[in-house]
This record gives structure tokens, C-alpha cells and sequence, in this order.
């Protein structure tokens, strides 16, 4: 036999083994994974593992007491103070506005006072500065009581 058949044949060999030792390792990762047979060989630990994996099931599940709280004040929050539909600032103004139910004079009536608002503010200041004015000055000799 020459040498290169030689080192042919010592490949082939590898080669099987290699193969042989992966397939074996296979089969014994799938014995050890196999929870059927860890149970036969050791039921106290799967009773133990069963519930340690119940009790980390139950706690990952199931909200604790204060979640609960929380959430139930939450929702009595949300049952208290409704959330808005859409909030538009109007001047620094946040008001309600609900376009399919607004009906067109409605929404023109409302932007025209606003539009309005600043000037009939200022004649209300001014009307009632003019009132203040004319009530602190004398209006004449019906004004002054004699009190001798």
C-alpha cells in the first residue's frame, strides 16, 4: 500500500469517527434533554422543577397586590376625570372639539367671540373705570349733608 493510499484510508476513518461521535452526542443530548427519563431517574428533583417552574409561571402571571391597586385606581381615575376626545388651544385655552357633531353656525358663533372677547373685555374695563370715576366726585350741593 503506498502512502497516499494510505493517508486516503486514515481520512475515511476520521471522517467515520467524527460522524460516529457527533451522531452519539446527538443521541445523548437528546436522552438528557428527555423529561420522561430524568423522571424515572430522579422524580424528586422533576417534582421540585415542576414547581419551581409553576411558582416562576404564577409569578410572571399573576399582577401582585399593589398592580392590582394601581389598577384599580386607574380606572377609577379614568371613571372620575374621562379623557378628552381632541383638546385645541385657543389662546392658552384648552377647550373640547368635537368636529363631526359641531354644526357650521356653532363653530362660526364660537370664533366670532372669541374674535370679539378682547374688545368687549376692554369695554367692560372701560366702562367700569368711567362708573368708578364718576361715583368718588361730588355731584353737587344734593351731595353734601349739613350736619350741624
Amino acid at each position: 500500500m503506498s502512502e497516499s493510499e494510505f493517508v486516503a484510508r486514515q481520512m475515511a476513518e476520521a471522517k467515520a469517527a467524527m460522524r460516529h461521535v457527533v451522531e452519539d452526542l446527538k443521541a445523548e443530548l437528546a436522552k438528557g434533554v428527555d423529561v420522561r427519563l430524568w423522571t424515572k431517574e430522579h422524580p424528586w428533583f422533576a417534582v421540585a422543577g415542576a414547581a419551581v417552574a409553576g411558582f416562576a409561571t404564577a409569578a410572571a402571571a399573576v399582577p401582585t397586590k399593589e398592580d392590582q391597586a394601581l389598577h384599580r385606581l386607574a380606572a377609577l381615575e379614568r371613571a372620575i376625570h374621562p379623557p378628552r376626545k381632541d383638546k385645541e388651544s385657543n389662546n392658552g385655552h384648552e377647550r373640547d372639539h368635537d368636529e363631526k357633531k359641531a354644526s357650521f353656525l356653532g363653530s362660526m358663533g364660537r370664533e366670532l367671540l372669541g374674535a370679539l372677547k378682547p374688545v368687549l373685555m376692554s369695554a367692560l374695563a372701560a366702562g367700569a373705570s368711567a362708573a368708578g370715576a364718576s361715583a368718588s366726585q361730588p355731584q353737587g350741593p344734593a351731595d353734601a349733608q349739613d350736619y350741624s
